[in-house]
């Protein structure tokens, strides 16, 4: 994972960027023959990265993604059906093989991340206006946690840690701007013809997405790219607006 920390960050940067990886690769500049051999590599090595990473969201939000890319296809709508149908299905069919230990096993990061959900509710509540600081959630968290939970420094939720490190209107506030963030230039580039920049969106969709079970937010390798992809879009939105 190098600097991102742990793997489920690793498949955080994957989620952002390979969308738009696959168009460049799919670049109409390149031979047909070699576009596709390209194009069937990316799709290989990433579909490999992210089962290698671990990351149970991660995949999930992969098959999301490609579903939500389809369904701005031009396409007759049985063949969006039917192509979407096979993409769910061998995409939670390689799920359930992979992982299917963990769940064997009682799904036990998943029990931890809903305790440390109900400690940054119960911390929010205790500190509503001003939360306790940035990256503070670990001191009040060890006095609350379960016993028998793990002990982290971070909530596992961009969403939440917000609540807790500045209080609700922080909270409220972080909420608000990412949504606007994403609807704004969302709803313009579902019906543009510009595909990387829609995969851009796609990408930093499924990443903030993600944020609700991760802590990516804390990460700059992931944060600064992140947001500097969003950037990009909302100076698009910008410049589209003055032409």
């Amino acid at each position: 994972m190098g600097t991102l920390v742990y793997p489920n960050a690793l498949a955080g940067l994957i989620l952002l960027l390979l969308p738009a990886t696959l168009v460049m690769a799919n670049s109409q500049k390149l031979r047909p023959a070699i576009r596709i051999i390209v194009f069937l590599v990316a799709c290989f090595l990433g579909g490999l990265a992210f089962v290698w990473s671990g990351s149970k969201l991660g995949w999930l939000l992969a098959i999301a993604i490609g579903g939500f890319y389809l369904l701005r296809q031009p396409l007759p709508s049985k063949w969006k059906v039917a192509a979407l149908a096979a993409i769910t299905a061998v995409g939670l069919g390689i799920f359930v093989v992979r992982f299917h230990h963990y769940f064997a096993t009682g799904a036990t990061s998943a029990s931890a991340r809903m305790d440390y959900w109900r400690a940054a509710a119960q911390i929010t509540a205790h500190n509503p206006l001003l939360g306790t600081g940035p990256g503070t959630f670990q001191r009040p968290y060890a006095d609350i946690k379960s016993p028998d939970a793990e002990m982290t420094r971070l909530v596992h939720n961009d969403y939440l840690e917000q609540f807790c490190d500045s209080g609700i209107p922080g909270g409220l506030f972080y909420i608000s701007w990412i949504a606007l963030a994403l609807t704004i230039p969302g709803r313009r580039l579902w019906k543009t013809d510009d595909a990387l920049s829609f995969a851009i969106f796609a990408g930093v969709l499924g990443w903030f997405v993600q944020g609700i079970a991760e802590f990516s937010l804390y990460i700059p390798a992931l944060a600064w790219i992140a947001f500097t992809l969003l950037g990009f879009l909302t100076v698009q939105k910008i410049s589209a607006k003055s032409a």
